[in-house]
């Protein structure tokens, strides 16, 4: 999200060398140009509503510690508000455009009986319409999207397909919707047929397999799986809880060689000449070459097509030692079945076995299985659990987010606090930014979104920009407050001061906010993923307003009256020492 602060900061400064150099001479060629009639519309409309403001600031100002106090408990009860019903969703799925769709069929399947299932889906795909469908890729032999164009494996049971759909803003529908709709019409088609079937939006934002990804970690596999099991288990439980798996899937059943290295030793061979002799028998050796119409042909041996067939004759097959005896096989070794390792993964260099579903509310949901299952881990020794996809994603935007916004605040304290010299105006000026968030609040709750992380980037690209119709208002108080002003006559002087500010307040808070909201309401286009940061701009703007035209000459009127508090009572210390014989 680099882009987003160096273009406002570049049209910032452009509006610096705009305001600085080219407006002075567009007002200087204007002056004196206008009529000298009537009082404009505009100058009758700040009329009008001055006055009203004036009296309302002024009993606001005769009550200051009651107006703060109250919007102390309204901002509380708002963050109450934001904790226990608005939720918190860092990545939601607004605004789509591809899903992918994943396939397990039964270890051992061929790729013949993996390519029917496939066909089904394939078939459910196409029939997305064409207005929606840009275009889907499917991979036989895998289980995502990392190579196409790479050679399939060993896992044929297993397929993948990926469908990217038209922009958001060229189709009627949200890809949640057409997923789902494409789910229900493969899962009729392919009803009775044995395999596996996970659907997975692709959410804007940081990548994650799925919104639930816990990983378990273990060195002894029995342990971990029998974890895993638990696991996928407790996360069944959960409604709303769908494509729960893990990737402990079984290979498929292969036949492995047990050798009894002690006989082996005793026939004076060894494990090279046993996998050498296996080698030749099944994958053959060139042994000689004929020459056909001035062309060679190599001559391959092993061993006959029907005889590979037979496991047995493994067993049979002689090798031979360095005395130039030959010994079968099956003299040093038996044969076994087994299931094959797909693949062996790790995380942190131990061995990790990862359960992924889907599901909405997902941090939610991991705390309260890992809460259930915390105290059953001490039954599986060397058994722990992490987390990944959205939860872990969710808790590094939330650091990261932190720490920008922290690091704004402090930038922006400490560039007030030269301007105005003071250790507490900057202070005051900067309490539009925590009671801002009122409107940040209600603009989610009303809207039905939840926090999303593009809605915490429009909080903290704001800050700097909020704090200017406090400023504007600090800054003129500070200008036109007398040099010496009895208690009295502070309430006139700051009500006389705030009504002088209350145009260029007003105008810059709608300007800008009418700029921000048609974009935000899609009027004209829509794009999701942006529309958080966008309400959040408007909505914080517009509760800026009556932040800076009532409450911020309230905090100024407290400051200003504690501090001619400390400079009286520094004064009668002072005039309390002056009295006070001098020792010796």
């Amino acid at each position: 999200i680099y882009a987003m602060p160096v273009v406002v900061i570049a049209s910032m400064l452009a509006s610096l060398v705009n305001t600085f150099i080219i407006l002075p001479n567009q007002l200087h060629s204007r002056i004196g140009a206008a009529s000298g009639g009537g009082e404009s519309l505009q100058e009758r409309f700040f009329a009008g509503i001055s006055r009203p403001y004036e009296r309302l600031l002024g009993r606001v100002l005769a009550r200051p510690y009651r107006a703060v106090s109250a919007s102390v408990l309204l901002l509380s009860g708002s963050i109450a508000w934001a904790a226990w019903f608005v939720p918190l969703d860092f990545f939601p799925a607004a605004g789509a455009e591809a899903f992918d769709i994943r396939l397990k069929m039964e270890a051992g399947t061929t790729f013949e009986g993996t390519e029917e299932y496939l066909g089904y889906i394939e078939q459910a795909v196409r029939e997305i319409p064409p207005e929606e469908l840009r275009y889907y890729s499917a991979r036989l032999g895998g289980s995502d999207d990392e190579d196409f164009g790479a050679s399939t494996g060993g896992n044929e049971h297993l397929a993948f397909v990926r469908v990217v759909l038209v922009p958001h803003s060229a189709r009627g529908r949200e890809a949640e919707l057409i997923m789902r709709e494409t789910r229900a019409k493969v899962e009729r088609a392919t009803a009775g047929l044995v395999g596996e079937l996970s659907f997975e939006l692709d959410r804007l934002g940081p990548g994650a397999d799925k919104p639930i990804e816990i990983r378990v970690h273990g060195a002894n596999e029995g342990r971990r799986l029998a974890f895993v099991e638990l696991l996928l288990a407790e996360l069944a439980r959960f409604p709303g809880v769908s494509d729960i798996d893990s990737d402990a899937g079984e290979g498929r059943l292969e036949y492995s060689l047990d050798i009894d290295y002690d006989r082996l030793a005793d026939t004076g061979l060894t494990v090279n000449d046993v996998s050498r002799t296996l080698r030749i028998a099944f994958d053959g050796v060139t042994a000689t070459s004929l020459v056909r119409e001035n062309e060679d042909i190599a001559v391959r041996v092993g061993f006959p097509e029907w005889h590979r067939q037979d496991a047995s004759a493994v067993l049979k097959l002689p090798v031979r030692n360095s005395g130039g005896m030959l010994v079968p096989i099956g003299s040093f070794a038996q044969l076994s079945r087994v299931r094959a390792e797909t693949s062996i993964r790790r995380f942190d260099a131990v061995e990790t076995t990862t359960v992924t579903a889907d599901a909405e509310g997902a941090p939610e949901i991991v705390a309260a299985v890992v809460g259930r299952l915390r105290g059953r881990l001490k039954e599986y020794p060397g058994v722990n659990v992490s987390y990944g996809g959205e939860v872990e994603n969710t808790e590094q935007s939330i650091v990261s987010l932190i720490v920008a916004f922290t690091g704004g605040l402090v930038a922006i304290y400490l560039v007030l606090m030269l301007l105005f010299r003071s250790f507490t105006q900057p202070l005051i000026v900067m309490m539009a930014v925590p009671f801002g968030l009122f409107g940040v609040i209600c603009a989610f709750s009303l809207h039905g979104q939840p926090i999303s992380f593009m809605g915490m980037v429009g909080v903290i690209g704001l800050t700097g920009i909020v704090v200017n119709n406090s400023l504007m208002m600090v800054e003129f108080i500070n200008k036109t407050m007398p040099a010496e002003v009895s208690p009295e006559e502070l309430i006139p002087s700051i009500v006389a001061a705030a009504a002088r500010r209350l145009r260029p307040i007003v105008i810059t808070t709608l300007t800008t906010s009418l700029g921000l909201l048609p974009t935000a309401y899609g009027r004209g286009g829509a794009y999701p993923s942006i529309d958080p940061m966008l309400l959040s701009f408007a909505w914080w703007l517009l509760r800026s307003t009556p932040i800076a035209l009532l409450l911020v000459p309230c905090f100024y009127l407290v400051d200003l009256r504690m501090r001619m508090l400390l400079r009286g009572v520094r004064g009668r210390w002072l005039e309390k020492d002056l009295d006070t014989p001098a020792a010796g």
